[in-house]
């Protein structure tokens, strides 16, 4: 069985894309991958809302791991 790890978002973050994923305070995410690419962005995550509705990168800094 495939053990899912959630965050807790601890600061707003707002994307400048089209389509962002837009997160508050407190709520909780499913994460996924650590970035690893040519635009040297360090520490940002792919996350999604629990609803799967949106998803995108996200700053580590904005999130807090809960256990």
């Amino acid at each position: 069985m495939m053990t899912i790890k959630h965050e807790v978002v601890i600061k707003n973050h707002r994307s400048n894309y089209p389509n962002p994923i837009t997160l508050v305070e407190g709520q909780r995410v499913r994460i996924g991958e650590l970035y690893d690419g040519p635009e040297n962005w360090k520490n940002w995550r792919y996350c999604y809302t629990l609803d799967e509705q949106l998803e995108g990168w996200i700053p580590n800094e904005c999130l807090s791991t809960e256990r």
